[in-house]
């Protein structure tokens, strides 16, 4: 028997939203196992969140060209993503 794939996700993340569901092709093996843990990203947001778009900007990220990539290979798994970040709001999960 294989050892189990132990997946690190946080609900939030978009990045983790795309990877459970090409993980769950993977899975679909019933020899498969997978342990779930739950990684907070950003564990010190407060409590009000934080402005999404200030947020990443300030990491440098380009945030109309990430969602627009990002929001690309959603669809191509056929899951639905905003592409528009404007008044969007990051919480500590």
């Amino acid at each position: 028997m294989s050892e189990p794939v132990i997946v690190f996700t946080d609900y939030a993340c978009p990045w983790c939203y795309l990877g459970w569901a090409r993980l769950k092709s993977v899975m679909a093996d019933p020899a498969k196992e997978a342990r779930i843990v739950h990684f907070p990203l950003s564990p010190d947001t407060p409590e009000e969140g934080r402005d999404a778009m200030t947020f990443l900007s300030a990491r440098g990220i380009n945030v109309a060209e990430a969602a627009a990539r990002l929001a690309g290979m959603l669809a191509a798994e056929g899951l639905p993503f905003p592409r528009d970040y404007t008044g969007r709001r990051l919480y500590n999960t």
